[in-house]
């Protein structure tokens, strides 16, 4: 059961890297979409569909909870609100993502720099960095083999991603100011005095914030419910 799950986030990696990595992303865009790169986001989202999807039900149906056990807190009260405080704080980094970030302003030199506000002020890859807490919190109760292949892949892409994505937009896209104000790591340049945590709170959104928390209290209530559907028909 783990191969599967090995090989799934393998190949959902590999192609991720290889598709956008310079300089296949433009031979790909113009040799095999006519140079529209929105048929190529297209495509790019729908293999990563098409990798992903069925790795997530393989693991629900038939993965999770299987393998070697490392370790077991789902019973734990401390680890079990620790995990839960993570995936809040996964929904509310989430929620503040900027809804086009594609948008940004160009400079002379046609390099994009975007607008440092809000959540970027404190990572600016705020979509890994989100996927990664949800699945750092899930490897905190679950420490079965084949759960921590499956959860670990998140801060593991989240890390190999974020620094690819680095790499292209500093050689291609995105200007060096906007590196300068911002940090992979989350609160780098805040720590480094680059950029300030009271203006990145102050221009979040608490409407998408409490939206986020609505969300996490709905998915705790039916995890909750179908946990206790399973213990029941277990006995």
């Amino acid at each position: 059961m783990s191969k599967f799950i090995f090989f799934s986030w393998t190949a959902f990696a590999g192609t991720h890297l290889y598709m956008s990595h310079p300089p296949n992303r433009e031979y790909i865009i113009k040799h095999y979409f006519e140079g529209d790169e929105k048929k190529y986001l297209a495509a790019y989202s729908g293999i990563s569909l098409a990798i992903f999807t069925p790795m997530t039900i393989y693991y629900i149906a038939r993965g999770r909870g299987t393998g070697k056990v490392f370790w077991n807190n789902e019973n734990s009260f401390f680890f079990r609100n620790l995990s839960r405080g993570i995936k809040g704080l996964a929904l509310l980094t989430a929620s503040q993502i900027n809804s086009n970030p594609s948008a940004a302003p160009k400079l002379e030199d046609g390099r994009k720099n975007p607008e440092v506000q809000g959540i970027s002020r404190i990572t600016r890859h705020a979509a890994f960095t989100s996927f990664a807490l949800w699945g750092i919190a899930n490897c905190i109760t679950r420490g079965f083999a084949t759960d921590l292949l499956f959860w670990g892949g998140f801060p593991l892409f989240h890390l190999i991603g974020s620094v690819h994505q680095d790499y292209r937009q500093k050689l291609q896209t995105h200007s060096r100011e906007y590196f300068d104000k911002t940090s992979l790591l989350p609160f780098k340049a805040i720590i480094e005095g680059r950029n300030s945590l009271p203006k990145a709170l102050e221009e979040m959104s608490i409407q998408r914030a409490a939206i986020a928390l609505l969300i996490g209290g709905v998915i705790m209530f039916v995890n909750k419910k179908y946990a206790a559907r399973l213990i029941s028909k277990g006995k």
